[in-house]
This record gives C-alpha cells, structure tokens and sequence, in this order.
C-alpha cells in the first residue's frame, strides 16, 4: 500500500468530489443519527413487544404446583418461568453487546418483575448450562 491509499479511495467511492475532512465530518454526523436511533429502537421494542400471560408467570416446583413467596425466599433463589426466559432472550437480541451503556437496564425493563442483577445472573447460568451440555 500507499501513503493515504484509504483517504483516495474513500473520495474515489463518492465520485471524488469529496474532501477527508467532509467525509469524517459526515461518519461523525451518521453515528450521532445511529445513536439516537438506538434510543427510538428502544421505545419501540417495548411498545411492540407480546405481553407474557400471567398464567406463564407462576412459579412452580418442578411438579406443578405454584411455590409460595416463603418457599421462594427459603430457597434464595430467583426462579424463572420460560415466559421469563424467553423475555430475556428477546431482550439480549433486542440490546446486542456494545449498543448502549444502559444495556443491562433495558433488557431489566423488559422482563417483567426481573432486576439488573437477576437478568445478568440467568444470563451467566445459561451460559454454563449450554457450554456444559457441549
């Protein structure tokens, strides 16, 4: 390669009417578009997503019937339903890795009756259940 090889084919690529510093200029004006249309994205994917049955909601303890909230708290364990589950999953596809700073907030409001640090442990036990099951 050539000394500024990247800079003349960038121009060559926009008909060559175009100068580095317009080009930067316009990469930098397209993220900041990019960014905000992370923000609209959001709202959109609350505003679309199914609301979970509350039938779906119910914890169980493996043979059907509904755990209290005392067997719940002696366990001290947080129990996911798969509506949960796969609330989870949607979020995680909805907010990939490096799109947003809140992205853990985000994915928390959208499973609903899950916090932060519920969401951030399911994600890490799912992911030593699969690599396990390998």
């Amino acid at each position: 390669g050539k000394p500024g090889r990247w800079e003349e084919d960038i121009a060559r690529c926009l008909d060559g009417d175009s100068e580095v510093g317009t080009v930067i200029e316009k990469a930098k004006e397209l993220g900041v578009k990019k960014s905000r249309d992370e923000e609209d994205s959001y709202d959109k994917f609350l505003k679309q997503r199914k609301s979970i049955d509350s039938g779906m909601l119910r914890k169980t303890n493996g043979d059907g019937d509904a755990l209290d909230e005392e067997e719940e708290a002696k366990k001290g364990k947080v129990e996911w339903s798969p509506g949960e589950d796969l609330a989870l999953l949607n979020a995680l596809k909805a907010f990939p890795k490096n799109t947003t700073p809140l992205r853990w907030e985000k994915i928390a409001g959208s499973v609903t009756g899950k916090t932060k640090s519920d969401c951030i442990k399911r994600v890490a036990e799912l992911k030593k259940d699969f690599r396990s099951a390998k």
